[in-house]
C-alpha cells in the first residue's frame, strides 16, 4: 500500500507562487480571531498566514480554486518536519521586520501631516502597537487550538496503521462560495481517487457544518477530530478484481 507522502497533490489544484499573497489575505479574513475588527484591519494578520501557506506550498499541501484553498498535510520525515519549521520561524523573523518598517515610515509621515512633528511619533506608535496587538491576539487565537492538535495527530498515529490517512485544514474561501464548493469536490474526489482517508478539526461551527456535508463525522461521540474514510481503498483501485466489487 502507497505511503500517503508519496500520493502527489492535483496539478490542476496546486496554485502558483504568486497566488499565495492573495490566498494568505484570504486566511487572515477568514481565521481572524472572534470579535476581531472587521475591516482592512485584519490585512495586518496576512504575513502569519504568507509564511504558513509558503512552508506548506514547498510540502506540496496547499489546494486552491481561484481565492478559495486548503491544504492536504501528509506524513513526512522528522527531518522535513523539522526544516519546515525552522522555515517558519526564519520566515517571521525576514517578513515581520518588512511589514513593521514601511508601516512604522507611513505612520510617521501621516502622522507628521496630521499632527506636525511633535505628533508623528506618538502616531507612529499608536499604529505599531496596534498592528503588533493583531498579531499577538492571532497567534493567541491559534494557540489555544492547540489542544485539539495535538488530539488529531494521535487519531491519525492510530489510523495509519491500517492505511493512507491525510489531515486536511485550512478551508478559505472568501466570498466565492461557489469555487469553495468546487475545491471541496474536487479535493474529495481526489482523496478517493487515491485512497486517502481525511482526518481534520473544524475552526468554527460554519466549518463543521461543511465538512459535514462532505462526508465527515466525529471520531467518537463529543471528539473536535473529524474523519472521512476514502470511498475505496487504493489497494481496491489497484486490483478490481479483488475488490469484491463488479467489474464493468
Amino acid at each position: 500500500m502507497a505511503s500517503p507522502r508519496q500520493i502527489p497533490p492535483p496539478p490542476r489544484l496546486t496554485p502558483r507562487w504568486r497566488d499565495l499573497p492573495c490566498l494568505a489575505a484570504v486566511c487572515a479574513h477568514a481565521y481572524a480571531p472572534p470579535r476581531f475588527p472587521r475591516g482592512p484591519i485584519r490585512n495586518a494578520l496576512a504575513p502569519v498566514w504568507l509564511i504558513h501557506l509558503g512552508v506548506q506550498h514547498t510540502a506540496g499541501s496547499v489546494l486552491a480554486v481561484g481565492p478559495s484553498t486548503l491544504a492536504v498535510l501528509r506524513p513526512r520525515p522528522l527531518g522535513l518536519r523539522i526544516r519546515g519549521a525552522l522555515v517558519g520561524v526564519l520566515g517571521v523573523l525576514v517578513i515581520l521586520p518588512a511589514v513593521i518598517v514601511p508601516t512604522a515610515i507611513a505612520a510617521t509621515v501621516v502622522g507628521s501631516a496630521l499632527a506636525g512633528p511633535t505628533g508623528a511619533g506618538a502616531v507612529a506608535y499608536t499604529v505599531l502597537g496596534a498592528e503588533m496587538a493583531a498579531l499577538v491576539w492571532q497567534l493567541a487565537h491559534l494557540l489555544k487550538r492547540a489542544g485539539h492538535g495535538v488530539e488529531l495527530r494521535r487519531e491519525l498515529a492510530i489510523l495509519r496503521r491500517t492505511g493512507p490517512w491525510g489531515e486536511i485544514g485550512g478551508l478559505a474561501g472568501g466570498r466565492d462560495g461557489q469555487a469553495t464548493r468546487y475545491l471541496v469536490r474536487q479535493t474529495l474526489a481526489w482523496a478517493d481517487e487515491q485512497g486517502l482517508g481525511l482526518a481534520a478539526v473544524a475552526a468554527n461551527e460554519r466549518l463543521t457544518r461543511a465538512y459535514a456535508l462532505g462526508g465527515f463525522h466525529p471520531a467518537r461521540p463529543g471528539s473536535p477530530v473529524l474523519l472521512r474514510p476514502a470511498a475505496f481503498p487504493a489497494a481496491d483501485l489497484a486490483d478490481p478484481l479483488t475488490s469484491g466489487r463488479p467489474v464493468s
